[in-house]
């Protein structure tokens, strides 16, 4: 019996160690950002989304009033399981990308088989944002929906069905409220595809209610150390509470 455990556990080892491995990285360096990919064609992928992620960064730096850090990471993972093993398995399955946010590494899934139908340069710009986000904020909470929401429409993402997601939820009487995207990393895809959408609704309501200015405003309270609630306050004029029910009956 004890020969067997023992088999047992060195085969347990084996395959750990064999499935903990990723391919071998390249990195390219164009500050602020440093590229990681496998791939012979590293180099030609890089510079295609580098050339667009800078189009991109120029406006939003100037729209968000912040800048990015010197140093900012980028892992493109080729398969699923790289995309686990480099993320530490911190992000689900559903997930096209991750940003850690306390360290300016953000890693995105190789568009060859994320299949939400969003393109690898608007993936990055999202992650990007989260990163331009939590300086904007100075590390202080902001909600999932406000996060969320805000790097999609930074990113000018569309994810495919989204608006009918949405759309069958009010019908069914299924919304499930901003508080809720707080947990979204913990949803299932059907769940997190519904929370995506609201949070994607509840920015774009915002804006439209209160215009640009009210998100940086917001964000400014929020890095001034203000509780969520009295920031949205500070920002807007309007109890955050009451504005959650003008937004629900705003998608209804």
């Amino acid at each position: 019996m004890k020969l067997l455990n023992f088999i047992l556990v060195v085969t347990l080892l084996q395959f750990s160690q064999s499935h903990a491995k990723v391919y071998e990285l390249n990195n390219y360096h164009r500050p602020p950002f440093v590229y990681y990919y496998a791939g012979t064609d590293s180099i030609h992928f890089i510079n295609k989304v580098d050339d667009k992620i800078r189009i991109w960064l120029k406006s939003t730096e100037e729209k968000m009033d912040v800048d990015l850090p010197n140093k900012l990471s980028i892992y493109f993972s080729l398969t699923r399981r790289d995309f686990a093993i480099q993320t530490k398995g911190r992000a689900p399955s559903w997930a096209g990308g991750l940003a850690m946010v306390n360290k300016n590494i953000i890693y995105v899934k190789a568009p060859l088989y994320f299949d939400a139908g969003v393109p690898v340069e608007v993936l990055t710009a999202h992650e990007i944002s989260h990163i331009l986000i939590h300086r904007a904020s100075k590390g202080n909470y902001v909600p999932k929906w406000l996060s969320e929401g805000l790097c999609s429409v930074l990113a000018g993402e569309h994810r495919q069905g989204s608006t009918s997601k949405l759309s069958r939820a009010v019908l069914a009487k299924n919304l499930m409220g901003l508080p809720r995207v707080d947990d979204v990393l913990q949803f299932s895809t059907r769940n997190a595809a519904l929370a995506y959408a609201e949070a994607n609704s509840a920015v774009n309501y915002y804006i439209e209610r209160f215009d640009w200015l009210a998100v940086t405003d917001l964000l400014k309270y929020i890095r001034l150390d203000k509780d969520f609630e009295e920031a949205f306050y500070l920002a807007t004029g309007v109890d955050y509470e009451v504005w959650q029910v003008e937004w629900m009956s705003y998608v209804r």
